[in-house]
């Protein structure tokens, strides 16, 4: 397989690089199919709730403006897109299902678990505090899009986030030490502003990686494959989720230590996997493939709830309900956390 170096999103490749291109394409609905009462009600929602930035992906650059002055502009847009998700009923939400519903978990279970069956409260917040790097593929330029600021600015703060204010100890990612971003579409400007973009806690640093590496992390070749990783991929293509669990689908028998499975050393934001299980389940899988198209067929196994391989799968898009992301919803519609299961077991394909 060729590297990433000249896939696009949204524009056709020659035909060798065709299956690469294919696993950054952003899965998300055409403007012209949305229709016109929704994207009034958008304009509407937008007016109401003062969300952010309008989409400005189809401007074209002013060539006589000035290459800091872009820098600038992008810079203070994602800081109104940070403070917009920051703000939001979403976010509060989302943190809530994240933390506090992992506490009451199986409250009533006996505190007094032997070593042979751990407790399951906190099983989460165990695994979030584990975790040592987080990676960023897929957003899409956040120079030309405010979805793509929103879904930047939403990993940023989790990377910032605590339980409780100026407590070290209560982050969320409490061992976090790099945020890890890449996009083929980042321009100049994109790249520049990640040069300067600062976590807002000490300790965690920003880099953006090249087509190279990141292709090291999808196939679980790089540095961090014996590491805790959080990877937030939003709305990428069902090829890349289907890349990113071939090169960790490892057979772990009975007997081997589960904690070096190396499904259970990552934790995946993105498209929700049951909806991919119920969508290649009950659809003409005739219709669903191309020749550039095949069934993801890791992503509908792992989807699939009775074959138990995840642990938890926890959505963005319920907790957009009543929010103002609720119709202004393509940064987070169709998007869950996955917990993936140590040690089950893997169908051969």
């Amino acid at each position: 397989m060729s590297t990433f170096d000249d896939i696009k999103k949204g524009k056709e490749d020659d035909e060798e690089d065709s299956d690469d291109a294919l696993l950054w394409q952003i899965v998300s609905s055409k403007r012209s199919a949305r229709g016109k009462k929704h994207l009034r009600n958008v304009q509407l929602a937008k007016t109401k709730f003062r969300l952010g930035e309008d989409e400005d992906e189809d401007k074209e650059e002013d060539e006589d403006d000035d290459f800091e002055t872009l820098v600038r502009d992008t810079e203070r847009k994602l800081e109104r897109a940070k403070r917009d998700v920051k703000e939001s009923i979403f976010f509060e939400r989302f943190l809530r299902r994240l933390l506090v519903d992992d506490e009451n978990e199986n409250e009533n279970e006996n505190e007094t678990d032997s070593e042979e069956q751990p407790s399951r409260r906190w099983f989460l917040r165990r695994l979030l505090k584990s975790v040592t790097k987080m990676v960023v593929l897929g957003t899409g330029s956040f120079r030309h899009s405010a979805t793509s600021r929103f879904q930047m600015m939403f990993a940023l703060l989790l990377a910032e986030e605590s339980e409780e204010e100026e407590s070290e100890e209560k982050m969320v990612f409490s061992a976090l030490k790099n945020v890890c971003i890449y996009d083929p579409a980042f321009g100049k400007v994109d790249l520049e502003v990640l040069k300067r973009m600062k976590v807002g806690r000490e300790g965690v640093s920003v880099e953006a990686w090249s087509a190279e590496r990141s292709k090291e992390f999808v196939e679980n070749s790089g540095e961090e494959k014996d590491e805790r990783v959080f990877a937030y991929m939003p709305h990428c293509e069902a090829d890349l989720y289907e890349e990113i669990l071939a090169h960790r689908w490892n057979v772990v028998s009975s007997g081997e230590n589960e904690e070096d499975d190396p499904l259970g050393k990552i934790l995946l934001c993105g498209n929700k996997f049951s909806n991919y299980y119920e969508r290649w389940s009950f659809a003409n899988n005739s219709r669903l493939t191309t020749k550039t198209k095949r069934k993801p067929s890791r992503v509908v196994v792992v989807g699939n709830q009775e074959n138990a391989c995840i642990e938890k799968e926890i959505s963005l898009e319920d907790e957009t309900k009543e929010s103002k992301f609720s119709l202004h919803n393509g940064a987070f519609n169709d998007t869950a956390v996955h917990v993936f299961k140590s040690g089950f077991v893997r169908p051969g394909f």
